[in-house]
């Protein structure tokens, strides 16, 4: 299973310029880890190091590289559009990261690279939280070139990892129909250099 956790402040290290991640691991479906991980003590994923400063939680890392870095700012000054983002990042965390990525993209595209049949009834109970949260991003984004404003923000880098996987999977065509705005802004954002080894 693709890190997408650890995507979003790989993301934002190459917006803000060539920044790398320590190393980290995925987490399985039966709990186990793959690949290496050596940056924490208490084994969470992502994880970052910056000389002799580490940190897990994507969040965390996130807007430390947006506080301690120079580049484009991925937080807005404006409180109404940092509250946006917020909003935004709370509603990817909440209702969509499940949905969209364990519930249709895993049992849909994962499952045929794992061998096993995806679980069709899984599938089916997901659509209507789908339909419910990409609706809402497209009501709650802005009509500017990214999901808030005229700048990348955490908002685009939150939600650019879900969507690559989410995309692959069929189901993504019928729920994307009437999110034009998130159409666009995928469209566009996919075709960012810092999306350029984002897993999937």
């Amino acid at each position: 299973m693709e890190c997408i956790c650890a995507d979003r402040p790989a993301c934002a290290g190459r917006e803000a310029g060539q920044i790398r991640l320590g190393r980290s691991r995925c987490i399985r479906r039966d709990g186990g880890s793959a690949g290496a991980f050596d940056a924490s003590s208490v084994r969470r994923i992502p994880a970052f190091e910056h000389g002799d400063f580490h940190l897990y939680e994507t969040g965390a890392i996130v807007r430390y590289i947006d506080d301690a870095f120079p580049g484009c700012k991925l937080q807005p000054t404006d409180p109404r559009a940092r509250a946006k983002v917020n909003q935004i990042v709370g509603i990817l965390d909440a209702y969509a990261y499940r949905t969209l990525v364990w519930d249709i993209y895993v049992e849909r595209v994962v499952s045929v690279r794992e061998g096993r049949l995806a679980d069709e009834r899984k599938i089916a109970a997901a659509l209507p939280c789908a339909a419910v949260c990409l609706s809402e991003l497209t009501r709650v984004s802005g009509n500017h070139g990214f999901l808030i404003g005229d700048d990348v923000t955490i908002a685009d880098l939150y939600a650019a990892p879900m969507f690559a996987c989410f995309m692959q999977a069929p189901e993504a065509i019928s729920l994307m129909e009437g999110c034009e705005k998130l159409t666009y802004w995928w469209q566009r954002f996919a075709t960012r250099h810092s999306m350029s080894r984002t897993t999937p």
